[in-house]
């Protein structure tokens, strides 16, 4: 490539243009244009931008919100309120039908009366026994089973003094029975009759003899079959041999064959000896086992008798004495006031429980507030216990608390008392503009969304109660439940070396 060299002299415009003085107008644009930017960079260097950390809030009110709640199960019958209804403490909001606990409540109370009867008849009857003397009206329908009843104590005391006798002869019958027994061992064993007359006891003697006499029988006659046999088969024996000389092997035979049913009819009969033997060793056994057990039967009764155990008024004949007899009635008085005071203290309990239940059917407001009804309701609804009907709201709205809530990822520089802004959803900021206020309160510890398994920190901010104005100067207040925008301002930063770090010229 040639390049063509030529003097500046020679061209002529170019020169008039560097020669030439600049318009007025571009110098003063560029004047303008370095103050601009020396301005601007002085305001960036000496004004501040706030860093802030978004977070989401709803206005609730600054005291505890109330919750009324259903406490009985039961039909509503009548309803004195409306949402949105201002109502005072104890005022009545609505009933439930409970003519059930009435009924209950009137059967308590009938069996308390007899109770308290029962204890004080009772106490009456003890001071009787006591006394010695009948306290009751026999006229009187609440006492006079009572009055019978001590009279029945006193006929049982006469006949606990009149059967001692009867306990005496009783033991001694008992007590003469074990002689006889004893005296009926050493009879047989003596085999002596020490009776001398037709008792029982003499003829269990004379049954026993005779049937000793029967086994002995049976034995001395298989004694004789026994030995009728040996000698029988000793003949025999005396007959065969002498027939041993004729024929000798057919003998031989026939010898074996007779030994054999020899032994075998021998061996039966020494079976029979030892039977009758033992049969009548057995029935001397029994007999005297019989005769030590009907002893221990009769000792044991009269250690029962003299043992005397407390027994029923209807069985007061047994007692030993009167004075146990009148102890073990006073024992049972005290049990049965015991138990009656018992059961009145349970009516009382139950009466008190019932009470309770019944005042629970007149739902009364528990503080003075603002309705916020949750669940409509009318009259004739079944509602069960512990459904939630609605929340009482406070009547001094002065001031209303901010719950925000922050990501966890944003907690990092979030610090109570932080400076934040307020813009509500209801209340555009472009027309209402916002409300500043400070963090009152930060939770400790994270909390977890169960919807979405994520963490967040809750924290507290207080707000005034006052009218947010648009640009037309329209009217706006701030509500329970209103959602906001919430700047968290955590810092302030120079203009200058925020706009560096978003160009990376500072760290």
């Amino acid at each position: 490539m040639k390049y063509i060299l030529q003097n500046i002299d020679d061209i002529t415009d170019s020169r008039e243009v560097l020669e030439s003085r600049p318009h007025p107008f571009t110098r003063i644009f560029i004047y303008i244009m370095i103050a601009v930017l020396l301005l601007a960079f002085i305001w960036s260097y000496f004004s501040e931008k706030e860093i802030v950390v978004k977070a989401n809030g709803i206005v609730e009110p600054n005291k505890a919100i109330i919750q009324v709640s259903n406490e009985a199960a039961g039909k509503v019958t009548s309803i004195n309120f409306k949402d949105g209804d201002k109502v005072k403490k104890d005022q009545i909001l609505y009933t439930i039908n409970h003519t059930n606990l009435d009924v209950q409540k009137a059967g308590l109370e009938e069996d308390l009366k007899l109770q308290n009867v029962e204890v004080n008849n009772l106490n009456k009857l003890k001071n009787s026994i006591t006394d010695g003397k009948n306290h009751f009206n026999e006229n009187s329908n609440d006492e006079r089973e009572y009055y019978n009843r001590y009279v029945r104590y006193t006929e049982g005391i006469g006949d606990i003094n009149n059967s001692a006798q009867a306990v005496k002869v009783q033991i001694q019958n008992l007590q003469d029975q074990i002689l006889k027994l004893n005296l009926l061992q050493k009879s047989i064993n003596d085999n002596k009759n020490y009776f001398g007359d037709n008792s029982s006891y003499s003829n269990q003697l004379q049954s026993y003899q005779i049937n000793i006499q029967q086994y002995q029988g049976k034995i001395n006659n298989a004694l004789n079959q026994y030995n009728a046999l040996k000698k029988q088969i000793y003949e025999q024996k005396k007959q065969t041999s002498s027939q041993n000389m004729q024929n000798s092997s057919q003998i031989d035979q026939n010898n074996e064959i007779s030994e054999i049913n020899n032994k075998s009819q021998l061996d039966n009969a020494k079976i029979a000896i030892d039977s009758a033997n033992q049969d009548l060793s057995k029935y001397k056994l029994e007999f005297m086992q019989n005769i030590n057990s009907s002893k221990e039967q009769n000792e044991i009764k009269i250690k029962e008798i003299q043992s005397a155990p407390s027994l029923s008024q209807e069985n007061g004949s047994q007692y030993t004495s009167s004075e146990e007899y009148k102890h073990d009635n006073l024992i049972q008085i005290d049990t049965n006031i015991k138990a009656a005071q018992s059961k009145i203290n349970q009516d009382n309990n139950n009466i008190k429980s019932i009470d309770i239940n019944i005042a629970q059917c007149t739902v009364k407001a528990p503080s003075d507030g603002i309705i916020n009804s949750l669940n409509e309701i009318k009259e004739g609804d079944l509602l069960q216990a512990g459904t939630q009907i609605a929340t009482m709201l406070p009547i001094d709205n002065s001031q209303y608390k901010i719950q925000i809530y922050i990501a966890n990822k944003d907690i990092g520089n979030i610090k109570k008392g932080q400076n934040i802004r307020c813009n509500f959803d209801a209340l555009p900021y472009s027309d209402y503009g916002s409300i500043d206020t400070k963090i009152t309160n930060l939770s400790a510890d994270a909390k977890v969304n169960q919807n979405n398994s994520t963490s967040y920190y809750t924290a507290e901010a207080i707000i005034y109660n006052k009218p947010l104005y648009n640009r037309k100067r329209e009217k706006a207040d701030i509500k329970p439940g209103m959602t906001s925008q919430i700047d968290i301002i955590t810092r302030k930063e120079k203009i200058l070396y925020y706009l560096m770090k978003q160009i990376n010229l500072k760290d």
